[in-house]
């Protein structure tokens, strides 16, 4: 039963951050444009986010498995929240790089545990309809959030959403703690 208890709370978290995410995603160039850079610096963040994510994951696995996959997500989280405000004071490439660095290996954490998170919260009978389904909901939320984040932004601006992700993040993080493991 609590399989299907932490199921539920997780995929709830995981809305709440494809809704803020969906939002800003699509706009993110466009923020590193405003911030003086061009496609270059653009290509240059994410593949730095990228290359660190990737390094990260390797180790996030095994930190994971010693100390269990809800405090890496519950600290994923909040460390999100707070870099992803540290976005709004940035006026240099160096720093946007810095902090793209920060936040893979934040994602290198939260996709690492989050993956065996899902594994460990599902029947191994039904383990891929609950993915799927998963899935499903998570990439349809993020999907129709982004088509409404033109408008969003539009309406309480770029520098707005910042606020909302790491408000996002936060509470999707303080629902973790109602995870029973």
């Amino acid at each position: 039963m609590n399989k299907k208890r932490n199921y539920k709370i997780y995929l709830v978290s995981n809305v709440i951050t494809s809704l803020a995410g969906g939002i800003f995603g699509p706009f993110y160039i466009l923020f590193v444009q405003q911030k003086g850079g061009g496609l270059e610096k653009f290509a240059i963040a994410m593949g730095l986010l990228l290359l660190v994510q990737s390094i990260v994951s390797y180790y996030a696995g095994k930190f994971s498995d010693i100390f269990g996959r809800k405090p890496l997500l519950i600290f994923e989280g909040y460390v999100y929240a707070i870099v992803i405000l540290l976005y709004l004071f940035i006026d240099k490439t160096w720093q946007l790089y810095s902090l793209q660095m920060i936040m893979g290996f934040l994602a290198g954490l939260e996709l690492t545990a989050s993956t065996a998170f899902l594994g460990d919260i599902t029947e191994k009978e039904k383990r891929g309809a609950d993915i799927g389904r998963y899935h499903a909901i998570v990439g349809i939320v993020t999907a129709l959030a982004m088509m409404a984040g033109g408008y969003i932004i539009a309406i309480i601006g770029i520098k707005s959403v910042f606020v909302l992700m790491a408000v996002a993040s936060t509470i999707s993080a303080s629902i973790f703690w109602f995870i029973k493991e």
